[in-house]
Parts: C-alpha cells; sequence; structure tokens
C-alpha cells in the first residue's frame, strides 16, 4: 500500500523486518480445514459405491465452486483491466502478465506457477491467489480422500501428511507453494472434535482472564515473528507456523469464547470472519487503487501526500470496506445461496 516502501525513506519498513505477517496465510488453511472437515463428515455416506460416492462429492464440490469462482474472477478480471485503463503510475502492472496469472488463477493452478513466475518477476498483480489455488485442490482432493480412506486410517494419514512437511525447509522453495501441514491439522482437529473423548483435552483454564487474553495474544505474536527472516533461526519454521495455528485452531473449536471471550471482540471478529475470503480478494484491488486515486490527487493539485500515512491507510480503509461489502452482498453471498439451493 506504501509506495515509498524502503528503508532509507521510511521508518514503517523496518516494522517487516521483524513482523513478518505472511504467516496468517497458513491460520486461513488451518481454519478453512477445520471447517470444512466439520461441515463434511456428517454427509459421508456408509456405502462404498460409484453412486454414493458422486452423491456426496458432487454437491460438495458445486457449493464450493458458486461459493469461491464468481468472486474470485470477478476481483481478477478487475486488476487485469486495470492494468489497461487505471494505471498511470503501473502499480497495477503490465496487462499481458496480469492476463497469463489470471488464467492460471482460474484454471487453480496459480501456485504450481506462482514459484517460477516469482524467480521472473513475471506474477503480475494477483500474485495472492497462489494460496486459493493450493486451497482449492485440497477441496477437489479431501472428497474423494475421506471417501476412500476410512475411520482412524484417515487420520493417521492427515497425520503423516502434516508431519512429513514439518520439518521441510520451504522459503524459496516449490515446497512454499505446495504445502498442506497447516490444512492437515485443521482436518486433524475437526476430525477429533466430533469424537466424545475430545472434551478431555479442553484448555478449561481459559476461562480465567488473565489466561483469556494472555494466551491468545501470545500464540499470534508468535505468528508474527516466525513469520520474519530477521528473527527465525530455523529452516523449518513453516512447520512451526502450522503447528501454533493449530493451537488457535484448536483453542477456538471449542466455541466457548476461549479466544478473547463472548464480547465485542468475538462480535466484530465475526463480522470480519463471514467476509474474510472476500477481503483476501479485495486487499490488493483497494491498495492499488489507493495508489493511483491519491497519485491522480497529486497531478490535479499539484500537492505532495508522499510519506502521509493517515491519507493512504484512511482511503484504503474506505475503499477496503466498500469494496469488501459490496463483493460480499452483490456476488458472494447471492452466489453461496444458489449453490446451496440447486444442491
Amino acid at each position: 500500500m506504501f509506495p515509498w516502501y524502503d528503508k532509507n525513506q521510511s521508518r514503517l519498513a523496518v516494522f517487516y523486518d521483524y513482523f513478518g505477517l505472511w504467516t496468517g496465510v497458513d491460520l486461513f488453511f488451518c481454519v478453512s480445514g477445520f471447517i470444512i472437515t466439520k461441515s463434511i463428515m456428517d454427509k459421508l455416506p456408509t456405502e462404498h459405491n460409484a453412486k454414493e460416492f458422486f452423491s456426496f462429492a458432487i454437491p460438495f464440490w458445486v457449493r464450493r465452486i458458486y461459493r469461491l469462482w464468481p468472486s474470485a474472477w470477478f476481483w481478477l478480471s478487475f486488476t487485469t483491466l486495470a492494468t489497461v485503463m487505471f494505471n498511470q503510475t503501473g502499480v497495477f502492472g503490465e496487462p499481458f502478465k496480469a492476463i497469463l496469472y489470471q488464467i492460471y488463477a482460474m484454471l487453480n493452478l496459480a501456485n504450481t506457477y506462482g514459484f517460477e513466475c516469482t524467480k521472473q518477476l513475471s506474477c503480475g498483480n494477483n500474485q495472492v491467489f497462489w494460496s486459493l489455488s493450493l486451497e482449492e485442490q485440497f477441496y477437489w482432493i479431501f472428497p474423494i480422500l475421506l471417501f476412500l480412506i476410512r475411520g482412524n486410517k484417515f487420520l493417521i494419514f492427515m497425520l503423516l501428511v502434516t508431519i512429513i512437511q514439518i520439518p521441510l525447509d520451504r522459503g524459496g522453495s516449490p515446497l512454499g507453494f505446495i504445502r498442506t501441514d497447516a490444512i492437515s491439522l485443521g482436518v486433524v482437529i475437526g476430525y477429533l472434535s466430533r469424537k466424545e473423548y475430545y472434551t478431555y483435552f479442553e484448555p478449561n483454564n481459559l476461562r480465567k482472564f488473565y489466561f483469556k487474553y494472555t494466551i491468545p495474544l501470545l500464540l499470534i505474536l508468535m505468528l508474527a515473528f516466525l513469520g520474519t527472516w530477521k528473527i527465525v533461526v530455523v529452516p523449518w519454521s513453516t512447520g512451526i507456523v502450522a503447528i501454533v495455528s493449530a493451537i488457535l485452531v484448536w483453542i477456538a473449536s471449542y466455541n466457548k469464547g476461549y479466544l478473547f471471550g463472548n464480547g465485542l471482540v468475538k462480535k466484530v471478529a465475526e463480522i470480519i470472519g463471514a467476509r474474510s475470503y472476500t477481503l483476501y480478494l479485495t486487499h490488493i484491488p483497494a491498495f492499488y487503487t489507493t495508489i493511483e486515486l491519491i497519485h491522480r490527487y497529486e497531478r490535479h493539485t499539484g500537492k505532495s501526500l508522499t510519506h502521509n500515512y493517515l491519507a493512504y491507510m484512511g482511503l484504503a480503509t474506505i475503499l477496503l470496506v466498500l469494496y469488501t461489502e459490496l463483493s460480499h452482498r452483490l456476488i458472494e453471498k447471492p452466489c453461496q445461496n444458489y449453490g446451496r439451493k440447486i444442491t
């Protein structure tokens, strides 16, 4: 969002030496694995035949398509069109690169393309879609695994998928674009949460006021620290990020307000959480639109807003809320409801 991202010009850039906030993506993966497992397990058929599989998997896939694709395709197209129609600063990138990345993203292959285009600096303006492609690949494969591998064998399989990946170094590697340890841990938590013995592991001490706020804040701070190369000294930090994410999801899985209670914080978080997917789609368009609008304002008025954090953050916040709310209400929810209706 800040075009002067330079340590010599801005003290804000130093923040990223110590807080690498990319770890929120892995937390999102873990949450997704948990929620999808909870929502689909009760629909798993008991019989093992092709008819039962397709009656189980196809409605799931159709609901996922209507839930995810319309919003994603709209914002992919928005940023691609902006490279031609709204790009005096060049912040939206080059049209050809944007179109190429959009094709990969629409095919749910942006993660396989993401590593190579990063090396060549040819990704365009929609690089964040690599994580969405990885997540959607999980959605395609998950019902198949769940149908073929039953009972505790499925649990063991998902744990093995996690254990194999945790010690791997994913920095600057294609492995970083196909990592599934956080998703797998979310699946494991979702699977175990349906068992009677799950209550034995409930973190009851988090009911106490001084634990309710300090423990979650500490875990979130750990995620932020783990995302920076300045502090991290182990090559398998991505695996640790998955574990910390899983601890947060495990605490939340009991749905008893162990993360910050059941008051105002939870209400605000629920509003944001309901729009989290759309927020992920709109934040880059909102930030780039901010840069372009302020540039045009400066050219028109002759006034410089360079290094004016409030101007950039204020306009970006307004656009982010506007883009997100319109997209959530006009695209995401209607399409999601239609997907539910037809299945």
